[in-house]
């Protein structure tokens, strides 16, 4: 018996060193930074962005030379461009091409990736809606699919049977574009409230990379070809923006990033390293550039590329610097121990460092 209570206390301790005391401390002490919005002036060729002080937005470049709300909205004309249509100040030409307040919501696009996205275990079972309907709004799949030892399956979502007649087709479909064997990776969205429904992106076992949607009841699958892609492809996400020409953002083990285009070439850009499983990407583009924010352990990095060609215009680093309460938790917790991560949903326990507290 006294043993058992020798070991509840030094357990008891433990768990009071390891993890309670660490995560009282950062409670206390540590904030969170937010990263800053910074986004790609095409007017200026610079960063700027917005930081806010006791009662006031400042807006100014990465330099330190401010702008009125006004002169903003100007330099960031894409950004902003309902705000100078309703004031009536936005041009008709901008880097010598026509532009109009329908063609820039046409070609505007955001996108986030989070870790969780791909650490996540998913539930294996998907929906595929009808990518060309002929409707006007798309409609929620009456059926699921999900892949077992025979292939893709069907199952109805009210009687939860299998529909034989529809996973032999797709079956014989899958077959005939090559698919060989269960897929370790699967990207795409059956969710019917977008513009539109490009179906999945599937990597088999042996890496190749597919294709496949439903097309007035029928399948369209096909295979891409990825014998240019270097390294493997550690997750993949469909863009789904309103410009179909990109179909889908590819990331791989090599940290480099990839645009898929509709037309199944692909075109590398000329992002700084990123770690799929573990950086957080931002994306915010235009018909002229896009600012990318990559979001890693140690800094904070922004990237304007050209948003046609993916090449670079321009980079600017946030480097973490670490202060005084985050020195001082490192000397007393040199380890801590934690049941979450921030770049992944599982709970479980583990020892990390004090500067994730």
């Amino acid at each position: 018996m006294k043993v058992l209570k020798i070991t509840l206390l030094l357990f008891a301790v433990l768990l009071l060193y390891f993890y309670a005391a660490p995560a009282l401390y950062g409670y206390l002490f540590i904030k969170g930074d937010t990263p800053p919005f910074i986004l790609y002036s095409e007017v200026l060729g610079e960063f700027v962005r917005t930081r806010p002080t006791e009662g006031e937005l400042i807006r100014e470049d990465i330099h330190g030379h401010r702008f009125s709300q006004s002169q903003f909205d100007s330099i960031l004309p894409t950004f902003f461009y309902r705000q100078l249509a309703a004031d009536r100040r936005l041009p008709d030409t901008l880097l010598g091409r026509h532009i109009s307040a329908g063609e820039i919501q046409a070609t505007n696009f955001t996108y986030r990736y989070s870790p969780t996205q791909t650490s996540t275990r998913r539930a294996g079972v998907y929906r595929l809606l009808e990518s060309h309907s002929g409707r006007v709004r798309l409609q929620m799949a009456e059926d699921l699919f999900t892949f077992r030892k025979e292939g893709i399956t069907f199952i109805d979502s009210h009687t939860r049977k299998v529909n034989p007649e529809k996973s032999e087709i797709f079956r014989k479909a899958f077959a005939k574009a090559g698919f060989t064997s269960s897929p370790h990776l699967v990207a795409g969205d059956g969710n019917p409230k977008k513009e539109y429904d490009e179906g999945y992106l599937v990597v088999d076992s042996h890496d190749q990379l597919f294709h496949f949607k439903m097309v007035e009841g029928m399948p369209y699958i096909r295979e891409i070809d990825i014998s240019t892609l270097p390294g493997h492809i550690m997750a993949m996400d469909l863009c789904g923006f309103s410009d179909r020409r990109r179909l889908a953002y590819l990331m791989t083990d090599r940290k480099e990033v990839y645009f898929l285009n509709s037309d199944y070439t692909l075109s590398r850009l000329e992002l700084p390293p990123f770690d799929a499983m573990n950086d957080d990407l931002l994306a915010i583009g235009n018909m002229f550039c896009t600012t990318y924010r990559v979001v890693s352990d140690d800094a904070v990095h922004y990237a304007a590329l050209d948003t046609e060609s993916g090449s670079l215009l321009k980079m600017y680093d946030l480097a973490y610097t670490p202060r005084s309460a985050e020195r001082v938790a490192g000397w007393i917790f040199p380890v801590i121990l934690k049941f979450t991560d921030a770049h992944s949903t599982r709970v479980y326990p583990h020892f990390t460092t004090p500067w994730s507290i």
